[in-house]
């Protein structure tokens, strides 16, 4: 049907023909309405007449509006505080006024005591480094491959892997192996960058083994930033040949043998 239809005189039509006796399951299809919309309209007509079939306003029954002492509490919290609309909302709330913080927003907005940025904030760049000779730093970190653990040691400045290993467990001792390796080959480094992770770093503020290894060999341990994965990026840059790209490498159904083989032959 046109949907340009003139919905009251569709409503009406509706129930002259059910008054007249003509089945509903009939109406609806003639009119492509749906039961339940039908049904909604024979009881607006029962209780108000033809009058209930006209169109109602659809704007809400009751509106909130924010009284004048709310408001005014608002913006002088704002001028004596400066806070946000999200706690000075929770202010209020705790204060026994609960008010949303968009709210808050809008009335600050009307009143003028926000201060929109005049610019967008420059997005956030990270600054790349590197140090200027091998050995001088290397970087280590534990990746989760299958039912293993791969353990890879990394030259920061330049991205060669001088130790990488497949492992039953993610052990401290199991790290200190790889290094002992990586150290008889290679040399040892001046210093080595790690995460927070429970084979480098004691959770009960003691000195782990993993330190006492590196205090024993004049290695200096830095431990990178809770919750900033980018300190330790070279090890997830897909730019490197990391534990990233070992993944590939490795099938879950290979033994550990042809594992081990696999890896000694990409490094």
């Amino acid at each position: 049907m046109d949907e340009t239809r003139d919905i009251a005189k569709l409503r009406r039509w509706c129930i002259r023909r059910h008054g007249e006796g003509l089945p509903v399951s009939e109406i609806c299809t003639a009119t492509q309405t749906p039961r339940r919309t039908f049904y909604n309209w024979w009881k607006r007509y029962r209780q108000h007449g033809l009058d209930g079939l006209n169109p109602q306003p659809k704007k809400p029954r009751t509106i909130h509006r924010t009284s004048t002492e709310l408001m005014d509490e608002i913006k002088t919290v704002r001028m004596k505080t400066g806070w946000c609309p999200h706690k000075i909302a929770g202010y209020l709330r705790v204060q026994g006024r609960p008010v949303g913080h968009m709210t808050v927003y809008r009335t600050l907005q009307a009143s003028g005591l926000n201060h929109p940025l005049s610019k967008l904030r420059i997005k956030r760049t990270y600054r790349r480094w590197e140090r200027i000779c091998s050995n001088s730093l290397w970087q280590c970190d534990l990746k989760l491959v299958g039912p293993r653990w791969l353990i890879t040691i990394l030259d920061d400045h330049s991205r060669f892997v001088t130790g990488s290993e497949i492992y039953q467990d993610g052990t401290a001792d199991n790290v200190i192996s790889l290094f002992d390796q990586a150290i008889n080959e290679y040399s040892k480094p001046r210093e080595v960058l790690t995460d927070h992770g429970s084979q480098f770093w004691s959770v009960r503020k003691g000195e782990s083994s993993f330190d006492t290894y590196c205090e024993q060999h004049g290695i200096k341990h830095i431990l990178g930033g809770i919750g900033k994965p980018t300190t330790q990026g070279k090890l997830n840059d897909g730019s490197a040949p990391t534990t990233m790209n070992t993944v590939d490498l490795i099938s879950t159904g290979n033994s550990s043998n042809t594992t081990t083989t696999n890896v000694h032959t990409w490094r």
